[in-house]
């Protein structure tokens, strides 16, 4: 305690102090001004902090804050596994929960064999050529049948798609989930797919995207979804909030989700979007988030491209390859024979950028699954599930010029939250 605090407690300790009326104390004129600024102070920043319960927030505004003594003697004993129990298909499964995202220069085969070495998981993008996976998955029943554990093939919601999941899945039965993708969650189309998907395979786990808020969450968990993806434009390379004026602040998208699936009792989140460093995904944890997908973190490497990837050297020497969203203008070309048709109706909402070669991506998976275990360290909870218990500040610039924060426990930390099943 400093000799100020020292001074101010000996001097209230004179007197009983009522409704703050110090001047009724007989305390010295600079004690009385000082108390009084504070008691300003504590009054603007409680308004503040009253409006910030309802603002919405992304993970930059957010950080997480040092809690009970950690009990873990070095970073290397934290395990970063998390158990599920998915009410659908009853399965029970044990992974590190970082996805790769089903974007086709980031779920690609060669990212999946690294992910599973690591016990982390990929939904392979849905583009794979279907003699490609089959070929695939027989190398995998021949050499490593615990592989299915660790992947996710993925579907949209046409006809189409629903014959070629079905075939996939018949020649496959190994495969335990399903990653029903599509950009807007909000369509009454997604739910008659979801709907067939889960008669058609009771026993698969299904993950549907993309939703922002608890409701619809919690309707996609009732007509089937195992898990639900959060994240409408929070992406690196999407431009939906630009080119539709439609998304959500991801921190609060993951918490409102979140307290749908905690009041329905069953399900699970995942977070897809936003993150753009290791912090981001223990932030994510903390809103509420069961697992965490990743696109930008993991773009730029060796295993993101089929084959050798297609550098481009700068005039300076650095190495640099492509990175785009997949309702870009780009991936359109890539994969739609019909793509100048299809941009007589619909606008591109994705970017096409270059982001730097990095190489193998062992050596960015190490450092993501680094910084997680520093978070579980430095908040003292016990693993990545226990980070909703911690405690965190949302940064706000408020009036005059204050930087106010607000510091709060998850709401979710006083629910069940290992209560996944009906």
């Amino acid at each position: 305690m400093n000799l100020l605090q020292q001074r101010i407690n000996k001097e209230k300790a004179k007197a009983t102090l009522d409704n703050n009326n110090y001047d009724a104390l007989n305390l010295s004129p600079e004690i009385s001004a000082l108390l009084k600024a504070k008691d300003a102070i504590i009054s603007l920043q409680q308004k503040q902090l009253d409006a910030l319960e309802d603002e919405p927030f992304n993970f930059q505004q957010m950080l997480l804050l040092p809690g009970e003594i950690s009990t873990y003697k070095s970073r290397n004993d934290v395990d970063l596994h998390v158990s599920f129990s998915f009410a659908h298909s009853e399965k029970q499964a044990s992974f590190i929960p970082v996805v790769a995202s089903n974007m086709d220069t980031i779920g690609t085969l060669a990212m999946a064999d690294v992910l599973r070495q690591k016990e982390m998981f990929t939904c392979l993008h849905k583009f794979h050529e279907t003699k490609k996976l089959t070929q695939y998955f027989s190398s995998l029943k021949a050499n490593d049948p615990k592989a299915f554990e660790y992947f996710a093939i993925s579907t949209g919601i046409s006809d189409q798609d629903y014959r070629r999941t079905e075939y996939i899945m018949e020649k496959n039965p190994e495969l335990q989930y399903i990653c029903v993708d599509v950009a807007n969650g909000y369509m009454e189309a997604l739910d008659k797919f979801v709907k067939k998907v889960r008669k058609r395979f009771p026993e698969t786990t299904i993950f549907v995207g993309n939703v922002v808020d608890a409701k619809r969450t919690k309707d996609l968990i009732e007509i089937g979804a195992d898990a639900v993806k959060v994240g409408i434009g929070p992406g690196s390379v999407c431009t939906t909030r630009q080119e539709a004026g439609v998304g959500a602040l991801q921190g609060s998208a993951i918490v409102d989700c979140a307290y749908g699936v905690h009041e329905l009792g069953y399900g699970h989140i995942i977070s897809d979007g936003g993150c753009t460093n290791a912090g981001n995904i223990s932030q994510a944890c903390a809103c509420g988030a069961d697992m965490i997908m990743l696109g930008g973190l993991l773009s730029g490497h060796k295993e993101c491209f089929e084959g050798e990837p297609k550098i481009k050297i700068d005039s300076y020497g650095k190495e640099w390859v492509e990175f785009y969203g997949m309702s870009s203008y780009k991936a359109m070309q890539n994969h739609y024979k019909d793509c100048e048709k299809r941009m007589e109706y619909r606008g591109s909402e994705g970017r096409a950028i270059l982001v730097e070669y990095k190489g193998p991506v062992i050596n960015t998976v190490n450092a993501l699954l680094g910084g997680m275990r520093s978070a579980i360290t430095y908040t003292g909870v016990s693993g990545l599930r226990d980070l909703r218990k911690a405690e965190y500040q949302i940064l706000h610039d408020g009036n005059n010029g204050l930087n106010l924060s607000l510091a709060t426990k998850s709401p979710l930390f006083e629910m069940n939250v290992h209560q996944c099943t009906r």
